[in-house]
């Protein structure tokens, strides 16, 4: 089941439908032949969260690339960018890198079987220096469009499980938040928060906007 102020999540957004699941659903959104991982792999702009590390920052973008001779539904690379929320706009950015590795890689040993598996479940692990960094985080739910003309209309919203040094946490990203608006953004948090899983509205509770240039 799922929270749904729409429907789930089809290929018409005139009224910006909005399905936000559980945790670990089997969800039929979920399953590796409905995913559109391709779609997913460009540069969002986090616009809210309820993890610590965001506040105080600003400009959070994260792009998820695929890996070189790799499929995005198996892994890709994860670049988060954000400013100080005090720094001057012409600063760089910081940046992490890291990579993502889907936590279900039988859902994806052949494209023409069908599998119940949640196949939008990630285990990130830090490059380089933050090689010892591990997290793990889900889609609960998201709007990818067909149409590129629609692209701005995208969205999407994560879990993130609680490790030794975080909380557990939600995000929600956009494509587009100069186009994106708030009053959106506010009914994906209102969505969050009336989710049917108890930890997810707990949560949702701590949501805060993160600033941009």
């Amino acid at each position: 089941m799922s929270l749904t102020m729409q429907s789930s999540n089809p290929q018409s957004q005139d009224s910006m439908e909005i399905a936000i699941h559980r945790p670990d659903t089997s969800d039929a959104p979920f399953q590796a032949q409905n995913i559109p991982y391709d779609r997913l792999m460009e540069s969002w702009a986090v616009v809210a969260s309820t993890l610590p590390l965001w506040k105080n920052r600003k400009n959070v973008t994260i792009t998820y690339q695929p890996k070189e001779g790799g499929s995005p539904a198996s892994g890709f690379l994860d670049i988060v960018e954000f400013n100080n929320a005090k720094s001057d706009p012409d600063k760089p950015p910081s940046k992490v890198v890291g990579v993502d590795k889907n936590e279900n890689p039988a859902a994806l040993e052949s494209s023409d079987s069908y599998s119940e598996e949640n196949a939008a479940k990630f285990k990130w692990r830090g490059k380089g220096l933050l090689a010892i960094s591990a997290s793990k985080w889900q889609i609960l739910g998201y709007f990818l469009a067909e149409d590129p003309a629609r692209k701005d209309e995208d969205w999407v919203v994560t879990y993130f499980g609680k490790t030794l040094f975080t909380p557990a946490g939600l995000d929600i990203y956009v494509r587009n938040p100069k186009v994106f608006s708030r009053e959106k953004v506010q009914r994906l948090i209102k969505a969050c928060q009336q989710n049917e899983d108890e930890t997810v509205r707990r949560v949702a509770a701590d949501f805060f906007e993160i600033p941009r240039d």
